[in-house]
């Protein structure tokens, strides 16, 4: 399950006295004991903020320094001078190279009494869902009345590396129209799953009570994870009575 953290803003006060900076006196305060990005999917990106303020006029912040010590999915972007009552924001980002539990530390080299500033970094990433479904419409051709077509399969297949979720809605689907999965009948907007390196099979058979054109359609809806919605596609049915 993939949870989003929301960009939360940290403030970090620097109090210095006079200028050029008294290296005993200037402080910084309110400093976040570490950031912690939460799950989030190999490929994408949080990003958080800190925000550096003098509270001491007159005041600046020089000579300010990152050593990454992280892996390379977190990265940051930081301010070089901080003047009084102009506060500057530092954006933190975790955008996660591989699955698994990643940390890291940042050391932030300045001229106080608090060098270095220590940030420690935790996240989570995990791989992606990666449902593909093929084909994307059915064609059944002309059927004669009363009499079921052969069926047609569309295949769902998993290459991701997390399990993908989708839900199928016939409820506006022509009842010439049956539209099965491996089990029998799929339930109306029940998740069903599918495993990494795995497959889901529908099955659909076209069965005219009348002459003519019949075409429908269901909705197939796709789920990155269990919480995350993606909009409903529309899967054209086509077929006719003969």
């Amino acid at each position: 399950m993939i949870k989003r953290v929301p960009a939360r803003a940290y403030v970090i006060s620097v109090a210095c006295a006079g200028k050029p900076i008294d290296s005993t006196s200037c402080r910084l305060s309110d400093v976040p004991s570490a950031i912690d990005f939460g799950t989030v999917a190999v490929g994408s990106k949080v990003t958080q903020s800190v925000q550096f303020t003098s509270t001491v006029a007159p005041a600046s912040l020089l000579l300010l320094s990152i050593t990454d010590d992280a892996t390379e999915s977190f990265s940051m972007q930081l301010p070089s001078t901080v003047l009084t009552s102009q506060p500057e924001t530092a954006q933190v980002t975790f955008a996660p190279t591989t699955a698994g539990p990643l940390t890291g530390q940042f050391e932030v080299v300045n001229d106080c009494v608090d060098t270095p500033l220590l940030i420690p970094l935790t996240g989570m990433g995990v791989s992606q869902c990666n449902l593909s479904v093929s084909p994307m419409s059915l064609t059944f051709g002309a059927v004669p009345v009363r009499t079921e077509s052969p069926p047609q399969t569309i295949a769902c297949t998993n290459t991701g590396g997390e399990d993908c979720y989708f839900a199928i809605d016939t409820t506006a689907t022509a009842p010439e129209y049956s539209v099965t999965g491996p089990n029998g009948a799929i339930p109306q907007d029940t998740l069903q799953s599918v495993a990494p390196d795995s497959g889901y099979v529908i099955t659909v058979v076209f069965d005219p009570g009348d002459a003519g054109n019949i075409d429908s359609q269901f909705f197939f809806q796709v789920r990155a994870n269990m919480d995350v919605c993606i909009n409903p596609v529309s899967f054209p049915l086509t077929g006719a009575g003969s």
